[in-house]
């Protein structure tokens, strides 16, 4: 068509078309068909582009969402075998051996960052480990106790409710600090079974709100509160097996309280 609405000034006589320009030959209504015909291009150009952009918002936001699905399952991994191995090897009245810090071995290991546990898979292990820890922490006469502390790279820790009658231990596995006071503490004589002896004053929040899965797998919130070993200091303790999971140590918050 547009090569046929070039042609049409070979209808008029005793015109050279070098003299005269194509523009000028053109008559109105070829014109017109021609506009018509440039619309309509520009506008399955625009529509074109229009789902072009639909596509790739809908494609980013599937491989977006690909994306997060493998990252959360590959933070969710079963149990390794050398972590069953290290579970049974033992029964469920006997400690596990809890790393030190004076430890070449130990000390790596100690400041690794754990992994989520998989409440789905190895149950019966988990059920175990579980109750190894609060053997453990019976035997070390402490008031918690974290799953890398015994070389298990897991979200999983055992405090002494303090703030509880009998202050009975329970489990806290895959556990978030999801808000906390804006103020801070220096909390006193803050200690560590991976850290045998010795002692220090650590920066730490009065108070937490919190979310974890206890042993039957039911999901819990709560605040916990208390900064005081006279009364209450069970926000502490969770602070404290916290940062285990995230490879921290009470020696790196150190402070010198204010009197």
């Amino acid at each position: 068509m547009y090569y046929f609405l070039h042609k049409c000034t070979a209808f008029y006589p005793n015109r050279e078309k070098k003299n005269v320009g194509y523009k000028k030959r053109r008559t109105f209504a070829a014109k017109k068909i021609e506009g018509a015909i440039m619309a309509k291009r520009k506008s399955k150009i625009s529509e074109y582009s229009g789902f072009s952009t639909f596509i790739n918002s809908k494609t980013s936001f599937c491989l977006l969402l690909v994306m997060s699905v493998i990252f959360v399952n590959c933070n969710k991994t079963g149990m390794t075998k050398e972590e069953k191995d290290l579970i049974k090897s033992g029964g469920e009245n006997n400690p596990f051996r809890v790393l030190l810090t004076v430890n070449r071995q130990d000390l790596p290991v100690l400041r690794q960052k754990s992994k989520t546990l998989d409440l789905g898979k190895d149950t019966e292990d988990l059920k175990l480990l579980i109750k190894r820890l609060k053997f453990t922490l019976k035997a070390e006469k402490g008031v918690g106790i974290a799953a890398p502390q015994i070389g298990i790279l897991r979200n999983l820790f055992i405090i002494a409710r303090v703030d509880k009658p009998g202050m009975p231990f329970e489990a806290v596995i895959n556990p978030q600090i999801i808000s906390h006071s804006e103020e801070t503490v220096c909390f006193e004589d803050d200690g560590c079974l991976s850290i045998p002896e010795i002692s220090g004053n650590s920066i730490r929040y009065p108070w937490i709100q919190v979310e974890y899965f206890n042993e039957n797998g039911e999901k819990i919130r709560e605040k916990l509160t208390g900064h005081s070993r006279k009364d209450n200091f069970a926000a502490i303790i969770f602070q404290h097996e916290y940062d285990h999971l995230q490879g921290v140590l009470f020696i790196d918050k150190l402070c010198e309280p204010s009197r």
